[in-house]
This record gives C-alpha cells, sequence and structure tokens, in this order.
C-alpha cells in the first residue's frame, strides 16, 4: 500500500494564518496595524513644515539632540530660541510659508498646495555637517513642555545626523521614531485593558484621525496624547480590578502619571483622578491615604517646579500672538482676580465663538492650511467613541466623577492658560485654543460620563469590533486621501 504523504506543510499554513487572523482581532494588535500604516503614510505624505506648530517643536527637539535641554534667552531683546542649522530652517520654513498661503476658499479638488517640487528637492537635498551656519529661531512655544517630549523625535535627529543623511532623512527619521513611540504606548495602553470592552474605546480615541496626523509630525502631541491614554487605561484597569490590582500594574499607573504630569503644566490636572481609585485598590484605607498622598505630592511638586523654571518662557509667549503690545499675563491674572466673574464670562463667550469650529475640527483637521476631514467621517468618530463608551464596563461612581470633574478642569485650565499668555488684558474670549489640546482629556469625560449614565448599551462582542474598526480605518483613510488630494 502506497504510504501518503502528510500534509504538514499545508497545515501548518492554515494555522498559521488563524493565528494570524486572530491575533489581528486583539484590540493592541489591531490598532498596531493601523496605526503603524496611515503613521508611515501620513510620514511621507506630509511635507516638511507642513504640521501644526511644527517648524517650532523640530527646533526644540533637533537642538535637544544636541544636548540642550531648554530654549535659551536671546541675547539682544525679549524670546527664547536656539542657534538651528540655516540648512534645516530654510527647509521647514518653506512648507510653513506655502501651507499658510494656501488659498482656504477653495474646494479641496481645486487646490494644489504644494508648490514647486524642484526647489523643495532642491533644499531636501542638502547635508548638515559641522561648521554649517546657523540661523537664531525663536520657538519658546515649545518651552513649556518638558524635555521627555521631544525626546522620541531628538533620538531620530541625533541618528540621522550621525549616519550623515541629507536634510529630508533627517525629519523621516524623526518622524519614525517619535510615531513608534505613539504606538508603542498605545499598545501597552489597549494591552492593559484587552479583557474588557473599554479597549475598544481606548483603540477609537488613539486612532482618532487628528491623533495619527500629530503622530506621524514632531510634536509634543504626539507624547502628550499617548501618555494620558496610558495612564487613563492604567488607572482604569486599577478602579475596574479593585482588589485584585497588582504592584506591577500600581506602579505603571504612578510612572505614567509622573510621565504625564511631564507633558504640560495644564495636563497635570489629570493625574489627580488616580485620588478617586477606591481604596480596595490599595488594600488597606492607611495604604490608600498613604499612595494617594505621595502621589499628589509628587505631581504637585513636579508641576511647580516646572511652572517655576518656564516662567520666564512663559512671559514672552506673547511675541507669538496677534497682539503682541497688549498682552500681559500679570495683568490680565490682576484682571480676572478683580473680576472673578469675568472667568465665567469669557469662558461662555469663549465657546460660543469657537465651540462649533472646535466639534467639527478635532476629529480630523490636518494643518496651517486647513484640511479637514469630512463632516460625515467626523460624525462617525464621535459616533464610534459614544457607542464604545456606552458598552464598556461602568466605572466606581465615585471614580466616575473625579475623571469628569479633571477632564472638565483641565479642559478650563487650556482655555485660562491661553487667555493669560495669548490674548489682550480683559479680551472677550480666549482665542489660539486649538481643538487638538482637548484629545488628552477625552478619555476622562467620554468614561466619566457613560459610566454616570444610569443606562447601558449592550452590544455583541463582533458588533464592537466591527463598528470600533470600521469606524476608525474609514474615518482615517477618507483623512489621508482628502490631504492628499488638496496637496498634490
Amino acid at each position: 500500500m502506497a504510504r501518503r504523504t502528510p500534509a504538514h506543510g499545508t497545515d501548518r499554513g492554515l494555522a498559521g494564518a488563524r493565528t494570524f487572523g486572530r491575533a489581528l482581532l486583539r484590540t493592541h494588535w489591531l490598532f498596531t496595524a493601523i496605526a503603524t500604516v496611515s503613521i508611515a503614510v501620513f510620514i511621507f505624505l506630509i511635507p516638511a513644515g507642513w504640521g501644526l506648530d511644527e517648524q517650532g517643536h523640530v527646533n526644540r527637539a533637533y537642538q535637544l539632540s544636541e544636548g540642550v535641554l531648554m530654549p535659551s534667552a536671546k541675547p539682544d531683546g525679549p524670546g527664547f530660541g536656539g542657534q538651528i542649522p540655516t540648512k534645516l530652517q530654510d527647509f521647514q520654513m518653506l512648507g510653513w510659508a506655502w501651507s499658510n498661503e494656501a488659498d482656504k476658499s477653495l474646494p479641496y479638488f481645486q487646490r494644489q498646495d504644494f508648490r514647486d517640487r524642484a526647489l523643495y528637492d532642491r533644499l531636501a537635498a542638502e547635508t548638515i555637517r559641522p561648521g554649517d551656519p546657523t540661523s537664531y529661531a525663536e520657538y519658546a512655544n515649545t518651552g513649556i513642555s518638558s524635555p521627555v517630549a521631544y525626546l522620541p523625535a531628538a533620538v531620530g535627529f541625533a541618528v540621522a545626523r550621525a549616519m550623515g543623511v541629507n536634510v529630508e532623512g533627517m525629519f523621516v527619521a524623526s518622524r519614525v521614531v517619535n510615531g513608534a513611540m505613539y504606538i508603542g504606548l498605545g499598545f501597552l495602553a489597549l494591552w492593559l485593558l484587552r479583557r474588557t470592552y473599554l479597549r475598544w474605546f481606548a483603540f477609537c480615541v488613539a486612532l482618532i484621525p487628528t491623533a495619527i496626523f500629530q503622530a506621524s509630525l514632531v510634536t509634543s502631541d504626539t507624547y502628550t496624547n499617548a501618555i494620558s491614554l496610558l495612564f487613563f487605561a492604567a488607572i482604569a484597569r486599577l478602579a475596574l480590578d479593585r482588589d485584585k490590582a497588582s504592584k506591577g500594574l500600581l506602579a505603571l499607573a504612578f510612572v505614567s502619571g509622573i510621565g504625564l504630569c511631564m507633558a504640560k503644566p495644564t495636563y497635570a490636572i489629570l493625574c489627580l483622578t488616580a485620588l478617586f481609585l477606591p481604596t480596595a485598590v490599595f488594600g488597606t484605607r492607611r495604604r490608600a491615604l498613604l499612595s494617594k498622598a505621595v502621589f499628589a505630592a509628587c505631581v504637585g511638586v513636579l508641576t511647580i517646579v516646572w511652572l517655576r523654571v518656564t516662567a520666564d518662557i512663559a512671559d514672552v509667549l506673547y511675541l507669538i500672538s496677534p497682539w503682541p503690545s497688549e498682552v500681559d499675563p500679570g495683568g490680565q491674572v490682576a484682571y480676572l482676580l478683580d473680576r472673578p466673574g469675568r472667568v465665567v464670562t469669557v469662558l461662555l463667550q469663549t465657546n460660543a465663538a469657537f465651540g462649533p469650529a472646535w466639534v467639527a475640527e478635532l476629529p480630523g483637521q490636518f494643518g496651517y492650511n486647513n484640511v479637514r476631514l469630512a463632516q460625515p467621517f467626523s460624525l462617525a468618530v464621535y459616533a464610534g467613541l459614544g457607542i464604545t463608551a456606552l458598552a464598556s464596563p461602568k466605572l466606581p461612581r465615585a471614580f466616575a466623577v473625579g475623571a469628569l470633574l479633571t477632564g472638565l478642569g483641565t479642559c478650563l485650565a487650556v482655555i485660562l492658560s491661553l487667555y493669560v499668555t495669548f490674548n489682550p488684558v480683559g479680551g472677550p474670549t480666549a482665542a489660539g485654543v486649538h481643538p487638538r489640546y482637548f484629545i488628552p482629556v477625552l478619555p476622562y469625560l467620554f468614561i466619566g460620563a457613560a459610566s454616570l449614565y444610569p443606562g447601558h448599551l449592550h452590544i455583541g462582542p463582533r458588533a464592537i469590533a466591527w463598528t470600533a474598526g470600521l469606524v476608525s480605518a474609514t474615518a482615517i483613510a477618507s483623512g489621508v486621501a482628502l490631504y492628499a488630494a488638496t496637496l498634490y
């Protein structure tokens, strides 16, 4: 009887395919796949200098790659910045000028915002060498963020410079490392939530098109968005586990909270959500009080110290304001203290003036040339966030209240901080607040509100996976297509 040849190779192939398919259905791996592809596409699609405030962030990261931790005072007048290679400046400022001068009144299909490929390529091919001319650049607007937020991009610049690549290659390297950091922290956040429906909400937040766009650039927003999501995932997991919480998870929550505190001072308020964790998480009431006190003290001291370190830098932010001669941070604070009711008025008028634009632009606003996600996809993003939030397990009531309060408090702090440092004394509104500043706050607001809502959305595992996956993937794909069509 002839011996039948076993088809082990085929069996292994099918098993491998099934294993790969199951892995992609796990939220953290699905996020990694979508984020890696979309960030890679955006990195090579976005010209240098076309990101929101990217030129200032590039300068800060480049100086950090040379060992300079903070911007230095301008020698001949107010301002903070440093010496940046002229070739790097010329390349990125070309993109900054083109993106700002684009005719935003035309529909996307009549625009071609990217102008001169030959000129762009010529500047991109330049190589930075020791002794090359430098130019002084002001970037005080990046000074309030700690060097931690720029470390990934700085590593990219340092490696590219050591390899002798051209200016464009340096931009790509810094963006790649920065984007990899976002993917890594996002993966860890989703892995922490892998056994609960809350992972699908975190998945939708991590893949908001604006967040993906920012993760493709050199900017401190990348780190801020990622570390905020990781901290929320850690403390939400603690709140859900309660008496089953591990020491490792507690340590991760502490470290990520300190990391969030070091992003920007205003976001330190989000760290206070940890103070609302159930006592059972820590084992005993005494241990809970001690742990929360130590954490709050660390956050408070670091925030105060950082505010003190950056006080002189914050005082010159008026230089980038449309009303530089009318901005006086000290005078603005005194004005508000004399008229406490004015705070409420400013907040209401700011919301009336800019609120509709914030809502429209938060899901997808790509660069200064005002490329925005189409409205159906923006609505789909909000729908995805709402559905996955309502389908998530309810967190303890006290914790939910704390998350909602700290989220709202952070929103107010963002608005008022810009009102004090960027707007004329007694101005009617807080101009300069961009909707991307609210992305780190979304988990706290949505899940806090959903946990307090008396109802609950019952949805099967396949339905919620398809909802979150399709909404996120199609929104990003539409944003990429629209951005490419507008530029090229």
